[in-house]
């Protein structure tokens, strides 16, 4: 078994990696490159698409990166995650029409017709989501109103995590993780819903056949292998959204473990046995990788991309390796104490609901005056910006037990951010409860590798594959000088928040 390695896609929202792994979850090697996206001409700014030739390149550079780090005859499976929500258009020879990322809100132009159509009650009691902008059929009406001509030649529409095992293996298939992303899929009778296909429009046919990650979608192809150095013949898996893989990464198999992926953005999720749905409509149920749970969701929006920006953008200059801007800046960050000398961030993280937010509300960093060194300064800064996304993390915690009635009996902390043992400790003691921590960190690709094991019946199922590959925990616990000073902070920042959410 120890010979078997196993092969993750990973598309994310700000790049793509291929990540090699063994049998017992260890990582081999990994590969990375950037992207980004841009506004089509004579569109709005709120239209964003990607490249998707572009992207496959930059993920066969990927694949073929790794393969020359490991013993390519070794690898058994290659699956995939993939952002949740972004979605491309092809037609009937499989030339692009569309391809955007989740970030892609165009179909907010016509809001008001898309919503009036699906109805609201009728639409969140199917798919668990509200409201519709980002999502397929919003899409779609988007290009039936403004490209009519391309809408005529849509004839197959993908998930990027469908649209890589396409490339792949060249068999289209959707799971249930991103499937449920489409706003096109019945989370309850587990297939895509008839009636709301009807009601837009739309042929079950353009859509993918739907599987199970874990399962077999087909082989790698001799066009696939030219292409990514992967060998002919290998099994392509099917894998699961980014979110939900690295909770399987994190060992979320079990009702009532509350996981947060502190990435890019921070998905904040607890796993059910039952789907519940928000009777306020504000937050999102899906399904998870495994089929005998579901999540719902309350979302804190960005977080690691608002560190990254403050570190990468404005700290530390004449410092070039931004290695050491991490680190210093942290360093300086563990100096302050906590509530940052009343520093307060609000630069994006949000309190879950779609219905209300406000496009027009500032992002801003309060000093308290007069602003002094030892209180407006880069550390305080840093750990205020960590301080703000726990805090985000503690609301929307905060939001599903409200609508749940159950609070969680184990928190799962995974994702890039935890890297920083100084946020871990933010994080434990702003939520007053102890933190694993995952040791992985690239814990989406792993949960990936996790439905390859399965599939190549290395394992039997996932969560046998989910406690044999998952790696260590760090238990952290709040910091007891800290949480009465966080249960204030907290206070303050959400006081902030509403008044910058409402008044502008």
């Amino acid at each position: 078994m120890n010979r078997d390695l196993l092969l993750a896609i990973d598309a994310g929202s700000g790049g793509g990696r291929a990540v090699v792994f063994n049998a017992e979850g260890e990582l081999q090697a990994r590969a990375y490159r950037t992207w980004g996206y841009h506004s089509p001409n004579g569109t709005d700014i709120i239209c964003q698409e990607f490249d998707p030739a572009e992207y496959w390149k930059l993920i066969c550079e990927c694949t073929r990166e790794v393969l020359g780090k490991v013993d390519i005859k070794q690898i058994r499976a290659v699956s995939s995650t993939s952002m949740r929500q972004g979605c491309l258009f092809l037609d009937e020879r499989d030339e692009y029409i569309y391809a955007g990322p989740n970030r892609d809100v165009r179909g907010i132009i016509y809001a008001m017709e898309v919503e009036e159509l699906l109805g609201q009650d009728r639409c969140y009691g199917i798919t668990g989501r509200w409201p519709p902008w980002i999502f397929v059929p919003s899409r779609l009406r988007w290009f039936k109103e403004e490209q009519p001509e391309n809408y005529a030649r849509i004839r197959r529409i993908l998930m990027i995590n469908d649209w890589i095992l396409y490339l792949l293996s060249g068999e289209a298939v959707a799971e249930p993780t991103n499937a449920c992303e489409t706003m096109l899929y019945d989370l309850k009778a587990g297939n895509w819903s008839k009636e709301l296909l009807d009601l837009i429009g739309l042929e079950e046919e353009k859509l993918p056949r739907l599987s199970r990650a874990g399962e077999i979608a087909g082989k790698v192809t001799a066009r696939a292998e030219k292409e990514t150095g992967i060998p002919a013949g290998v099994l392509v898996v099917v894998g699961a959204a980014d979110t939900q893989a690295a909770l399987a990464a994190c060992k979320q198999s079990k009702p009532l473990q509350l996981g947060l992926v502190a990435g890019t953005t921070l998905p904040v999720m607890m796993s059910l046995s039952e789907p519940v749905l928000d009777p306020k409509h504000k937050l999102w149920t899906h399904c998870h990788i495994f089929d005998d749970l579901y999540l719902i969701e309350s979302q804190a929006g960005d977080a690691g991309k608002i560190f990254r920006g403050y570190v990468e953008g404005h700290f530390g200059a004449g410092i070039k390796d931004n290695d050491q801007k991490y680190d210093r800046l942290i360093k300086l960050a563990e100096k302050i104490p906590p509530g940052s000398a009343g520093v307060r961030a609000l630069l994006g993280t949000m309190v879950w609901d779609l219905t209300k937010v406000n496009p027009n509300k500032p992002a801003a960093i309060l000093f308290p005056f007069p602003p002094e060194e030892n209180t407006a300064g880069p550390g305080n800064v840093g750990r205020a910006i960590l301080e703000a996304i726990a805090f985000a993390g503690k609301a929307n915690r905060d939001q599903i037990i409200e609508t749940t009635g159950k609070k969680p009996e184990e928190v799962l902390l995974c994702g890039g951010l935890t890297r920083i043992g100084l946020f871990n400790q933010i994080a434990a003691s702003v939520l007053n409860q102890p933190v694993k921590v995952s040791a992985c960190k690239e814990a989406s690709a792993l949960g990936i590798a996790m439905a390859c094991a399965v599939g190549a019946k290395i394992y039997p199922d996932l969560k046998t594959a989910s406690e044999k590959m998952a790696g260590g925990f760090v238990e952290t616990s709040p910091v007891a000088d800290w949480v009465e000073e966080y249960q204030s902070s907290y206070e303050v920042w959400r006081e902030n928040y509403d008044k910058f959410e409402n008044e502008w």
